[in-house]
């Protein structure tokens, strides 16, 4: 405790009063001041307390940002994913059919790949967007997570980071996803570009590019 009757708060970074009648009647001692919570603090100086605020909302931004950026993917994308191993030759390729949906915080996504044989493979993905606006998601092995990049929105709108792995392999993957050209009449992004780069036990296997564009509504 200190002279003023206050201990200092690890939580808060600051000198708090116990809570009491003092602090609700607002009676806290010199340079304190009454929280809503019924706590004397320690009354920063205008700048200071203006940067925490400026801090607090920068960081609502950000994740405003990273979430707005997810949802700018929302839609149908049509394109060709074409395998690379480690040395660059080309393994495989097949065309795709991705189905992006976005309710509220559950993101839904359904991936339609169609192969030269004339076989077909449909995988299903769910996730939910937490309160950070990173989307995060877990579908049988596969666990992973994507967010926005925060980049000035006006300098590479949509840009996303994309990281998952198998439970129980010591893998990592990441991808990128970001649009290219110029948004169409209505206003979305017709094209975009992905890329998967994949390394296991701490060696690089292989990578994956992928080139779309969004399906006629």
């Amino acid at each position: 405790m200190s002279a003023g009757g206050c201990a200092f708060s690890a939580l808060v970074g600051a000198c708090v009063a116990p809570r009491g009648r003092n602090a609700r009647r607002g009676l806290c001692a010199p340079g304190m001041r009454a929280t809503a919570r019924g706590r004397c603090v320690l009354r920063m100086s205008g700048s200071a307390e203006d940067a925490a605020h400026a801090a607090r909302g920068e960081r609502a931004e950000i994740q405003l940002d990273r979430a707005a950026a997810l949802r700018m993917h929302v839609g149908v994308w049509v394109g060709v994913y074409k395998y690379f191993d480690a040395h660059g030759a080309l393994v495989k390729q097949h065309r795709s059919r991705l189905t992006l949906e976005c309710r509220g915080a559950k993101w839904l996504q359904t991936n339609e790949y169609m192969y030269d044989d004339g076989s077909r493979e449909v995988l299903n993905f769910e996730g939910e967007i937490g309160e950070d606006g990173v989307l995060r998601y877990q579908v049988g092995r596969v666990e992973g997570e994507a967010f926005g990049v925060n980049v000035p929105a006006d300098a590479e709108p949509g840009l996303v980071v994309l990281r998952w792995r198998f439970v129980g392999k010591n893998d990592q993957n990441t991808e990128i996803i970001r649009f290219v050209g110029e948004r169409g009449a209505n206003g979305k992004f017709e094209r975009r570009m992905r890329a998967w780069q994949l390394a296991e036990n701490g060696v690089a296997t292989g990578f994956v590019q992928i080139v779309e564009q969004r399906a006629r509504e």
